[in-house]
Order: structure tokens, then C-alpha cells, then sequence
């Protein structure tokens, strides 16, 4: 999917710490929608992308908080892509609105909740799956395919058997268990930004052993019903060999390559029409952080030192230490091995 930045559009009612975006204020830029210049740009971006980018995620700040250019933006891509699905991230405060629901029910929008399960209270006081009108309308969603959750999991919010515990709770008392409602539980790429968030000591050792009993259920598929259906795809989707692969900060991944000059093109685009380095911003201001050049000096001594699994968010710097990203690399490192033990066996037993 292509991601669609709403330029001018930053605001936000919610200020999460970690978020790597700028911060959510509005400037006095208008939002500009050039209609002719962002089909341009999205036909550009098609016929040089090497996967399927069909569809389109429409972010802010936070994009229900500008519901008129939400509103302009969505009949755009509904004229010109009219097959195609969109979909919205949001927070979900915007939800309680019945004019907003009637608008995404009208439109079969699909709506990427960005809600951090036990430790939404450090976001704000506002829960969606705990408003009775909001959490009612999101199960109707998810019984329509029409709703994914992102939980970030950081040092506030370790625990993955607990997220687990307390979306199953939420999708049994509201009748959604048996959707196809996926739930990706993202960790949070330790930072120099926000260091107050970065997995450390015992709690990241939880998050790793968690996480990794989840990728071992998954590929064995001896979870239940409920693991495999709601929580299997990302941890299957994060281990992958090209992360040990020697990499130059300009090959670590398509943000980095717009953000450091060496291509002219990304899967994000603002409604002026401009490729962006991220989804968090759009081409009226520059992105939050700095561009790393070369690798500091005390990863010169580390086994994963320029490897593809270990480059950090092009938003971000590296942090002083890199605890999280080493225990991450061993992660990947032990599960390859297991999937590559099974592929044999496999072969064997044939």
C-alpha cells in the first residue's frame, strides 16, 4: 500500500513520546491537495515498485482531526482508484463522532488503530476498546475486515503475553473473536529521541523470551486458533535473513535511500504530490532526527555491526547503547536457525 501524507494536516490530540514523527502542531500552511500532480507521483512510484503497492494509508498527525481535507482526499482516490481499498490510521478518539463512523462506513474505509494495549493510559486517557460506542463500531469493523490494531511494544509495555491477554479479552466481549482482525505487536527501535522507551535490562528479556515463544507456536503452528488467526503474521514477517545481510547506510531500506539522496522516489507521498522520506511528514517541513552518515565507533566490536537488521530508523539516530537491537539480532539468529534445523528435518522425513 502507498502511504498518503495530508500535507499541512499535523495536528494531533494525542503526544505520544515515542512517536518518531515531528511534533503534532499545525503551522499556518494550508492543505493542499494538486490532484493531477499526486496521480503522477503515485503512476511514477507503480512503475518502478518491485512488489504490489495496490491500495492506500492515509496519515496526519492525526487524520480524523482534519476531517474536511480527510473527506477531499478520500473522494480523490475513490475517483481515480475506485477498486482500490484505503484505509485510515488513527487513534480513534475522532470515533465518537457519528458523522466520522457514518463517513468510513459510507466510504468502506478501513480504519489501522494505533492503540498500546495495557499501556494506553501513557498515551492518553482515552481508550477506543473501553468507549462503548467507539469499541462497538471497531468489532463491527473487524467482523468486515475493515479494521487492523497496532500495539508498540517499549520499555512502558513489555509484555506480549499481557497485550495477548487484553485484546482477547476485548475481541470475546465484543463478539469479534472470530474475525480476521489482525493484531501486530511492534517493538520500538531503541532511539536517542526518546531513550526513556528503550527495552532494557530484565523487561527487554521478557519481551524477547515472549515474543519468541509467539514466533515458535506460530511456525510450528501449534498455537490455538486465536494466536494463529490474530497474532502469528508479524512475528513471521520480522525474522528474515536479509537482515544479516553487509549493508551501506544508503541500501538499508527505501526511507533511507530517499532520505540520503539515492533515489528520488518512495511509497510516500503528500497530497502535494512530493515523494516524502516517511509517513509522518510531509514536504513543508524536514523529518524529526538526523541523518545518519557512518557508523559509530562503538559498533566496531559488535558481530552485527553494519547489517541490514541493525540500521535504525532513518527518522532517528542510533542510541548509546544498543542493547535492544543486539538481543534482537540474536533473536532472528536463533529462530533462523530453528526454521533451517525443521527444513531439514522436513527433507529428511521425505
Amino acid at each position: 500500500m502507498i502511504d498518503i501524507c495530508m500535507y499541512g494536516c499535523r495536528g494531533c490530540n494525542f503526544a505520544c513520546k515515542y512517536c518518531m514523527g515531528p511534533e503534532k502542531v499545525d503551522s499556518d500552511e494550508e492543505f493542499v491537495l494538486d490532484g493531477q500532480r499526486l496521480y503522477e507521483s503515485i503512476t511514477f512510484y507503480r512503475n518502478r515498485a518491485k512488489k504490489n503497492s495496490a491500495g492506500f494509508v492515509i496519515w496526519g498527525g492525526e487524520p480524523l482531526l482534519h476531517f474536511r481535507e480527510l473527506s477531499q482526499t478520500v473522494s480523490f482516490l475513490n475517483d481515480r482508484f475506485p477498486n482500490e481499498q484505503i484505509m485510515v490510521s488513527t487513534n480513534g478518539f475522532l470515533l465518537k463522532s457519528e458523522k466520522i463512523r457514518k463517513f468510513i462506513e459510507e466510504k468502506n474505509i478501513k480504519i489501522q488503530l494505533s492503540v498500546d494495549g495495557v499501556a494506553q493510559k501513557i498515551r492518553s486517557n482515552f481508550n477506543p476498546l473501553e468507549d462503548e460506542t467507539v469499541s462497538s463500531f471497531l468489532a463491527g469493523l473487524a467482523n468486515k475486515n475493515l479494521l487492523t490494531i497496532n500495539c508498540t511494544m517499549h520499555d512502558k509495555n513489555y509484555s506480549v503475553n499481557a497485550n495477548i491477554d487484553y485484546f482477547a479479552e476485548w475481541m470475546k466481549d465484543s463478539e469479534c473473536l472470530e474475525s480476521k482482525l489482525n493484531i501486530r505487536l511492534t517493538p520500538f527501535n531503541e532511539s536517542s529521541l526518546t531513550p526513556e522507551f528503550n527495552f532494557s535490562e530484565k523487561k527487554l528479556s521478557i519481551f524477547i523470551n515472549e515474543f519468541e515463544q509467539l514466533y515458535i507456536k506460530s511456525l510450528f503452528g501449534k498455537a490455538n486458533g486465536l494466536i494463529l488467526r490474530h497474532f502469528a503474521k508479524y512475528p513471521l514477517k520480522a525474522v528474515k535473513k536479509s537482515n544479516f545481510q553487509k549493508v551501506g547506510w544508503a541500501e538499508f531500506n527505501p526511507c533511507s535511500k530517499f532520505y540520503s539522496g539515492q533515489t528520488d522516489f518512495s511509497k510516500h507521498i503528500d497530497t502535494k504530490g512530493n515523494f516524502v522520506s516517511c509517513n509522518l511528514v510531509d514536504s513543508g517541513i524536514p523529518p524529526r532526527g538526523k541523518s545518519v552518515k557512518e557508523i559509530p565507533e562503538y559498533c566496531e566490536s559488535c558481530k552485527y555491526r553494519s547489517m541490514r537488521g541493525c540500521w535504525p530508523c532513518p527518522a532517528g539516530d542510533f542510541a548509546e547503547k544498543c542493547e535492544w537491537k543486539f538481543a534482537w539480532m540474536q533473536f532472528q539468529e536463533r529462530m533462523l536457525l530453528l526454521s533451517k534445523i525443521l527444513e531439514h528435518r522436513n527433507l529428511w522425513q521425505l
